[in-house]
């Protein structure tokens, strides 16, 4: 099956725009064979083409019509109509999922920008994203994907069994490092944060033995400076920061 009425206006577009299909598909935050996966045959994702058409500046319909109606055969599957909004997301640096990683936001010039449908649940609330490196989450998120976050301090509950969040560490050195761990309680009723992966390293939980530590400020990656939601300073202290509510990951 061929896409060439499709690909004929992505190369219009990216001509017109003096872009890439490298650069284009990274700004959409797509893998960088987005387009070529669609030439070499693969039926696009309504998702994907309203990421590239957001970035090549054109109504989604523009693409998703060429797909319906292009002419490669009338057994093409059709592409829905987009009927869910889309949000830009600014992912803003990576937590380490194997071990505790040192928790510093990536500089906002090197931020970029991914495209997600909107979640309603969560509509008030700010969200950031966070690539996944590490493996001990790689049942559910493996290496580069990207994790969709909303602080619990903005949405004012607290964390529930099966949530995935983004867990924050202060070190007896004054030192911040984060995870991300899957949050459940056990039947003795204790707090604990689970990998979630197939390796055996990577499969023993973190109980917390001082009931539910929750960030009470807006800071999901907090600086060295800023230890509010943090006890006292020469213990390892831990708080749950974030709640992850969406995750984009490439296609093996």
């Amino acid at each position: 099956m061929t896409y060439e009425l499709l690909i004929a206006r992505i190369q219009e577009r990216l001509s017109d725009l003096n872009l890439s299909e490298r650069k284009a598909c990274l700004k959409a935050g797509l893998h960088v064979d987005a387009i070529r996966s669609i030439r070499n045959g693969h039926a696009p994702r309504i998702e994907r083409l309203a990421a590239l058409a957001k970035v090549l500046e054109v109504p989604v319909d523009f693409f998703t019509s060429a797909v319906n109606g292009g002419d490669h055969g009338t057994s093409a599957p059709p592409v829905p109509a987009l009927t869910t909004a889309l949000t830009r997301v600014a992912v803003r640096g990576y937590v380490q999922a194997g071990k505790w990683r040192e928790a510093i936001e990536w500089p906002a010039d090197t931020w970029y920008g991914v495209t997600v449908p909107a979640h309603p649940k969560y509509a008030d609330a700010e969200r950031f994203a966070l690539e996944v490196r590490g493996n001990s989450m790689n049942k559910l998120y493996p290496e580069r994907t990207i994790l969709i976050c909303v602080r619990f301090f903005d949405i004012a509950r607290p964390p529930k069994p099966g949530d995935k969040v983004i867990c924050l560490r202060r070190d007896r050195y004054g030192e911040f490092e984060a995870t991300v761990k899957e949050y459940q309680r056990d039947e003795q009723g204790r707090h604990i944060l689970w990998p979630r992966s197939d390796d055996p390293e990577h499969q023993a939980p973190i109980v917390l033995s001082d009931g539910l530590p929750v960030a009470t400020d807006q800071h999901a990656l907090p600086s060295r400076v800023n230890a509010g939601p943090f006890s006292q300073a020469g213990v390892d202290d831990i708080i749950i920061a974030a709640l992850v509510i969406q995750s984009v990951r490439e296609e093996e």
